[in-house]
């Protein structure tokens, strides 16, 4: 995703209870003659994921890079917990780190065993777990494990077309699993991804309808941002191998994976330091510090006409006399999934105030963006445009645009983990909209 990443821009495993609990009807059934069949299936066992209220999902990763100059690999271990009541686990160790940050319903603790220390605060965040600013934790694996139920849940979304390989019988830690195995290539997807050949295989438990395996092959230039391609291309191959130990899907979750007991020589802290030595990227002259972003700040809406993925359209300007909230974001981009929930929680808190959110998604295929909506239960109108939009200038994406009521820009944010200062713009739309917000964020 190299738009996103360049706005900031995948523990040891529980064997107190077994793995591939999920009961569904089996998959022998399943002609392994009809490839048409197999984006069908992968996608009906994605659903499994994205329908899940309560999950426990493990998952180990081992990734290989190897070009003509250079070779590495990395392992990396993610868990992730959900659960209702506000309840959540978010866990990982790599290379880059080790962390958790876990909830309980009532506390949310952040650990970062780098620094042995951890964060204390209310919980949720309305599903956004993680820092409002860059800092350490940024490139913690934890962040990974949070994405581990959409990345499955949007296994097949990338693919206009699959294929079924020879069933297989694997061994996941000490188990035997029969396999249906689904893959795609680079001419299955709906769009190429950039500067490289991208394959995908998924092994499929046949009784138990989930993913357990799941291997990713690319062949090219490293993944750099396209707008800004490197000096000396270098052709790499990379493959990401992906074991899950352990897959849970809407059963109980015991209280102990959500209590937190601190190190013994872990310290709270109000927030955790930066890493580069620096409150913002503005104060630092590092060759890392982003574009400035456009100052649209008090510039009046342009003329825009949006269209959605069932052909309809929508002019902006005939919103005028409602404040509205534009959300630039695609479903490749982790960090406006992340800023989802909170979108979403200022829409659910004031629909009775006249604010109209909208989404304008850079999917390749609308669809992709529209299911996804469905599945989350996202109610605002979403508009389709494959066109980077010259009227909303910005280094990349999540984007988020508040218009107040006379058509005038009063908050635009490049880039996600801003959520007390989109709620305080949302508050300052006038008395309304203050009460409907309460509390949240406020300073």
């Amino acid at each position: 995703m190299p738009v996103a990443q360049g706005v900031f821009v995948c523990r040891e495993n529980s064997r107190a209870s077994r793995p591939f609990l999920f009961l569904a009807s089996s998959l022998a059934g399943w002609a392994q003659t009809d490839n048409g069949d197999a984006l069908k299936l992968l996608d009906e066992v994605a659903k499994h994921y994205a329908d899940a209220n309560s999950y426990h999902i493990e998952s180990i990763r081992e990734s290989r890079i190897s070009s003509e100059l250079h070779s590495s690999w990395q392992k990396e271990m993610l868990r992730a917990e959900q659960a209702p009541g506000n309840r959540y686990r978010f866990e990982g160790r790599s290379a880059s780190g080790s962390g958790i940050v876990l909830s309980d319903g009532i506390t949310e603790w952040n650990l970062h065993r780098s620094y042995d220390q951890y964060t204390k605060r209310p919980p949720g965040n309305y599903g956004h777990p993680f820092p409002k600013r860059p800092t350490a934790q940024d490139e913690e694996p934890e962040q990974e494990a949070f994405f581990l139920q959409t990345n499955l849940a949007t296994a097949g979304d990338f693919a206009k077309s699959a294929h079924f390989l020879p069933e297989e019988t694997i061994s996941v830690e000490d188990h035997r699993v029969a396999c249906v195995v689904v893959t795609f290539g680079p001419e299955d997807l709906r769009q190429p991804f950039p500067s490289a050949s991208t394959s995908q295989t998924f092994w499929i438990d046949k009784v138990h309808r989930i993913i357990v395996k799941s291997l990713r092959v690319s062949d090219g230039n490293r993944l750099f941002d396209p707008a800004r391609p490197p000096v000396h291309p270098i052709s790499v191959h990379s493959e990401e191998l992906t074991v899950y130990p352990v897959v849970k899907l809407n059963e109980p979750i015991p209280d102990i994976d959500f209590a937190f007991t601190p190190p013994e020589n872990a310290s709270v802290v109000e927030e955790f330091p930066s890493p580069y030595g620096v409150s913002t990227a503005a104060d630092s002259d590092s060759a890392t510090v982003l574009p400035k972003q456009p100052d649209m700040i008090g510039k009046m809406e342009p003329a825009l006409t949006l269209h959605a993925a069932d052909n309809s359209s929508l002019q902006l300007g005939g919103l005028r006399g409602h404040p509205v909230l534009i959300d630039l974001w695609a479903t490749w981009c982790a960090p406006c999934l992340e800023e989802m929930p909170l979108i979403d929680h200022i829409f659910r808190k004031t629909r009775d105030t006249g604010l109209v959110v909208l989404g304008l998604d850079y999917d390749r295929d609308p669809k992709t963006a529209a299911d996804f909506l469905k599945r989350k239960n996202y109610g605002w109108a979403d508009y389709h445009d494959d066109l980077k939009r010259p009227e909303f200038p910005h280094n990349g994406i999540p984007l988020i645009v508040l218009i107040d009521a006379e058509g005038k820009i009063v908050y635009y944010n490049n880039g996600a983990y801003d959520d007390p200062g989109l709620v305080s713009a949302v508050r300052r739309l006038g008395p309304a909209f203050a009460t409907a917000l309460g509390n949240d964020f406020k300073q």
